[in-house]
């Protein structure tokens, strides 16, 4: 239930009470008219003096909902004012008539009034004052969601106070657009004009304002779902309020600091937070605070599973936003109390009240809460059988979200977007599980399953590659030198990394400078092709015999919309006679965790258990994955692939069928980071002029090396020496190394790189509970190119950072896995995160023989956080990888024979699978089908 929200600062130039607050004329109320009422009849009063009476009478009404006497009092200071000559005072009193009507929503008085105040004030050079109204004007075309126009008028305002040279007004008219982006889920320009205002107030000193710009800038990252740093916002936001003393500052901060360590999980520091916050708000006794701590307490309580308690903040801050005329914070209320009633088990209390929060929330214009009511009202309607509304309502979430992705993504720097995404990620897992079970009825609906899967997909990977290909073929010389820069900044941090040094300063510095780069260079053509592709594009694109599969995988829900651990494993198939692509439900991860393991192995026996022909798990994965898929793909001899989730570790090719026929005996199978590949296809075909780099035979010592922790592989320079003949004979450019430098240098220029040595990967050590599990480096007469987890440094066995956990062995690398001392010299371990800052944009193939090549953290809808991750990154077009660890003997046959045919076809998808049948019929799967093609 994402249902916390922000208590923002509330500028001076937005008072006005809403019509639907109770009249509550206090003593201190009727006092102040008193007092108001001498001066105005005291015979001693100057004129000023009288006017400025009637004003402060003029708001004790306005306060109290006596609408007319207040429009009446400002009218009789205004004529004072007019006898006066008073420019500045009739101006004044225009603006206070329009807060008047503001209040009484009377919109096109408001704006009537609030406009001649504003030209009076600039015709009359009173600067200030005039931006003030022209921020009065835009905030009334908000209210009357004319926002093209409010921004105008924030902007305008914003110029008048840059030549006012008035820093405050600045930091007001740019807060305003900040809100405004803010509002219509806008992120980056919201934080963009929030991170200009903090730089105006930290210029002129100024704690207060640099303490609500920090408190902006962190509620953004909280909607980012970049929890950790809105926490961080919150912090120094608070420091600064307590250092200034303000009390509603102080809360305001420690309601968001709450909110984040909410969404981190960590509930009883939130109410910790909240409860401080709480009673800040109410010593002020600040309504909009006190509505806003109900509510969000509310929302811990609720997932700590504590609903009754929940439901009655909820009420209590329902109450208070009614009493105050908050519309944010009654809508927000509204859905909540809706909420809390239909997870309580009153479906149908929860979708009267909910219906009311929808229509509020349209009323409001706030694409944010219009989105949590069609959220809330899909679940209620699918909980009630009514799909067809239900399937609207998940319809136009859906259609939101996508929204929210067009706007965001452009700016956000690859972390950010991982947040963004994963923050609205469970509901596209919920579109596709309702999709699952509505498509019998509305076929339709996997249309939009699978244009989204192409979309999603990948998403990551696809926008930074789309950058870094925009800005390299830019011309923009400034441009590329800042890009320049931050991949400097990026193998920075992958050698501090790798020495074990601190890095998040320099993280910090790639993250700012990587979000420059972004907004920079927002021509994507390549994004913007793959992101409007639907499924009718990969059909046209099939022959007759062809399909293509794009897995899917996401959590179920139970029959209240709540998220559940079950990951079900879908099926997209398209052929060219498909109406609408089939979604064919094919297992649960549980049912794969079982044959696969939840990390895997790598010695033959496992092998043998799950692909060897005549072990009787050998069918199992097969029955399990393909066999429900099978009826959808009659006459079909070629079929595309692109994996998800735990799918990225199976060998296809290997499945058996039965104990004489696997999976490659019946199609060829073509490997694909996603489907879309199949219409947007990487042109490939070798030639004669292209150059080749190998890396083969090497030694792992130095004279330093204590340990061999990384053995000699002979099969590796034989390997190498064939393929160097085998180009050599084609009058290919061959080059040869051993060293990390030699990647470094040679890689850039390279056409075809082939790396014939020792690969690793280590699994997340969180999920290992930091334990490594010990293998060994033999099995009997076979020699692995792979790592032995007997030993390895912390900064790559226990790193957090997956790209650094993954990698392959160069030469001299036995030292930096046996000493504590890292020389400043490369270290011979090329990791992931060190392939991904280098420029492979022409690099056609690269070839990984060694182990574990392919595999990695399997990250969501992004694959496989590994080496082939990283060499997409880089550009390269065709990488070929291992699934487990591969023998030295017979993975030297295998890539010899296929360098053959490839110089043969020209064309590594044919050469790849005419050398995977050879091997098939020589050996078990073991020996050849840890190999992988992927485009």
């Amino acid at each position: 239930m994402r249902t916390f929200f922000k208590y923002s600062i509330v500028l001076f130039v937005l008072e006005f009470v809403s019509p639907s607050a109770q009249a509550q004329y206090s003593i201190e109320d009727q006092q102040a008219i008193d007092e108001y009422n001498k001066i105005i009849k005291s015979p001693f009063s100057s004129k000023i003096d009288k006017a400025d009476a009637l004003n402060g009478v003029g708001f004790v009404y306005r306060f109290n909902l006596e609408f007319d006497k207040s429009i009446t009092a400002h009218q009789e200071s205004l004529a004072l004012f007019e006898k006066e000559e008073d420019e500045w005072g009739q101006a004044i009193c225009k603006r206070y008539i329009a807060f008047v009507y503001m209040a009484k929503e009377s919109y096109t008085l408001a704006l009537s009034w609030m406009e001649s105040s504003f030209h009076q004030f600039e015709n009359n050079n009173f600067l200030e004052e005039a931006a003030i109204s022209l921020i009065q004007i835009g905030y009334i075309y908000t209210l009357k969601f004319e926002t093209k126009i409010a921004l105008e008028k924030f902007e305008r305002a914003y110029e008048i106070t840059v030549k006012a040279n008035d820093i405050s007004g600045q930091i007001y008219a740019l807060s305003m657009i900040g809100f405004l982006y803010q509002n219509q889920g806008d992120l980056p320009n919201a934080l963009n004009n929030f991170e200009k205002c903090l730089k105006l107030a930290r210029a002129a000193k100024n704690k207060g304002f640099t303490a609500d710009a920090l408190l902006n800038i962190g509620w953004v990252y909280f909607e980012q779902g970049n929890f950790v740093q809105a926490i961080e916002m919150g912090k120094l936001s608070y420091d600064l309020n307590k250092a200034i003393g303000s009390d509603l500052g102080c809360a305001n901060s420690l309601n968001l600091i709450g909110g984040g360590y909410k969404e981190l999980g960590q509930y009883q520091t939130a109410l910790d937070y909240l409860k401080k916050s709480f009673y800040k708000y109410e010593y002020a006794n600040d309504k909009i605070g006190i509505g806003t701590s109900y509510n969000n307490l509310a929302t811990v309580y609720f997932e700590m599973g504590d609903i009754h308690t929940a439901l009655k903040y909820h009420e209590l801050g329902l109450k208070t936003n009614l009493e105050i005329g908050d519309q944010y914070g009654t809508t927000l209320s509204t859905s909540n109390v809706a909420t809390t009633h239909f997870y309580l088990g009153d479906v149908d209390k929860g979708k009267e009240i909910a219906l009311k929060a929808e229509k509020l929330a349209l009323a409001f214009g706030n694409p944010r809460l219009i989105k949590i009511c069609k959220k809330l009202l899909f679940e209620i309607n699918d909980k009630q059988g009514l799909v067809d509304e239900a399937e609207r309502y998940v319809f136009e979430m859906i259609d939101m979200n996508n929204k929210f992705i067009e706007i965001n993504f452009p700016t956000l720097s690859e972390s950010e977007k991982e947040k963004f995404f994963d923050n609205i990620s469970k509901e596209y897992m919920a579109f596709n599980a309702f999709a699952l079970r509505r498509k019998e009825k509305n076929q339709s609906i996997t249309e939009t399953v699978f244009n989204n899967t192409l979309h999603h997909k990948g998403l990551l990977l696809k926008s930074t590659t789309a950058m870094r290909n925009a800005i390299l073929t830019s011309n923009d010389t400034l441009l590329i030198n800042d890009y320049n820069q931050w991949i400097l900044l990026k193998s920075e941090i992958a050698d501090a990394y790798a020495k074990g040094k601190k890095t998040e300063s320099l993280e910090i510095k790639a993250n700012t400078l990587e979000k420059s780069l972004v907004s920079r260079s927002q021509e994507f053509s390549d994004l913007e092709k793959v992101q409007n592709l639907t499924w009718k594009d990969v059909q046209s694109n099939l022959n007759e015999n062809e399909a293509a599969v794009e897995f899917v995988h996401f959590n179920t829900f139970n029959d209240i919309g709540r998220i559940e651990d079950k990951v079900q494993y879908c099926a997209l198939i398209v052929t060219k006679k498909s109406t609408y692509p089939e979604m064919i439900p094919i297992c649960f991860e549980s049912e794969l965790e079982k044959i696969l393991g939840a990390f895997g192995g790598n010695n033959l026996n496992y092998i043998n258990e799950i692909y060897g022909t005549n072990a009787t798990p050998n069918a199992a994965l097969y029955q399990l994955i393909w066999q429900p898929i099978v009826p959808n793909l009659l006459n079909c001899n070629t079929v595309y692939i692109a994996p998800t989730g735990l799918l990225h570790r199976v060998s296809f090719a290997a499945l058996a069928k039965d104990n004489k026929t696997l999976l490659c005996d019946t199609y060829n199978l073509q490997l694909q980071s996603s489907t879309s590949k199949i219409a947007l296809p990487d042109e490939f075909e070798i030639d004669t002029d292209w150059s080749i780099t190998l890396f083969g035979g090497i030694d792992y010592n130095t004279e330093k090396s204590s340990k061999k922790i990384w053995s000699f592989l002979e099969g590796t320079k034989v390997e190498v020496d064939n393929i160097s003949q085998i180009f050599k004979d084609k009058s290919y450019n061959v080059t040869s190394s051993t060293t990390e430098e030699g990647f470094k240098e040679n890689a850039p220029k390279s056409d075809i790189i082939h790396l014939s040595t020792h690969g690793f990967f280590y699994p997340d050590p969180d999920k290992l509970m930091a334990k490594v599990e010990l293998d060994s480096a033999e099995n009997g007469d076979l020699v692995f190119r792979g790592s032995t987890t007997s030993f390895g440094v912390k900064n790559f066995v226990f790193n957090k950072n997956p790209l650094m956990r993954s990698g392959l062995v160069l030469s001299g690398a036995n030292d930096v896995w046996n000493n504590t001392e890292i020389s400043d010299k490369e270290d011979g371990v090329l990791t992931a995160f060190e392939v991904a800052q280098i420029d492979l944009r022409k690099t056609g193939l690269v070839v990984l023989s060694a182990c574990e090549t392919g595999l990695g953290d399997i990250n969501g809808s992004e694959g496989v956080y590994g080496l082939q991750r990283s060499f997409k990154m880089a550009g390269v077009k065709y990488i070929i990888m291992s699934l487990w660890q591969v023998p030295d003997k017979e993975t030297q046959e295998f890539m010899t024979l296929f360098y053959k045919k490839l110089v043969q076809l020209r064309n590594p998808k044919p050469a790849f699978a005419e050398t995977q049948l050879t091997m098939r019929k020589k050996y078990d799967p073991y020996y050849w089908a840890a190999f992988v093609l992927i485009e």
